[in-house]
């Protein structure tokens, strides 16, 4: 006599007994008592990592904070590349001089002539280490909190002594 056909769990009942085998372990340890009645539980691990990489697979790596930082201009990711000096070279002002001075003469200019390490780059490749920074700053509330206060109270002072009344 044949078995008996398996009938189709759905994922979430897959989780769920996922979640009850993790948590009957002794500390998280793996033991070869830990397996399910199927074989071995590292395949229902993998369909729920698999599910998760579905449901997050159309969301970019720059969405989590928001900002296209390809799209931004160049010169804002050079402020930020000098207001956070950031190991890394600058980029070329125009996309098209990167295939201009790696041709023939172009090779000697002072551009290209430099170490490796310090040639300019694709704006690409500025905008992606802008974002490595960017995703790695951690905010400081305090700190947030006192800049505000801070410009807050001193908002008009700059203005009010540059234009202060003339006295006689």
């Amino acid at each position: 006599m044949p078995p008996a056909k398996r009938t189709q769990e759905d994922p979430q009942s897959l989780k769920e007994k996922l979640h009850s085998l993790q948590g009957s372990s002794a500390r998280g340890r793996r033991n070869g008592t830990n397996t399910t009645a199927n074989g071995n539980h590292s395949k229902d691990v993998m369909s729920s990592t698999a599910d998760n990489a579905s449901t997050h697979s159309g969301q970019n790596d720059h969405s989590s904070s928001g900002m296209k930082w390809s799209s931004q201009d160049a010169s804002v990711l050079q402020g930020y590349r000098r207001a956070y000096r950031l190991d890394t070279p600058s980029s070329f002002k125009n996309p098209l001089s990167h295939v201009v001075l790696n041709q023939g003469i172009g090779r000697q200019s002072p551009t290209m002539a430099r170490a490796r390490a310090k040639r300019r780059v694709h704006k690409d490749q500025l905008a992606l280490a802008v974002r490595k920074n960017f995703n790695a700053l951690g905010v400081s509330e305090t700190d947030v909190i006192v800049d505000l206060l801070y410009k807050v109270k001193t908002q008009d002072k700059e203005f009010r002594v540059r234009f202060a009344p003339q006295r006689k």
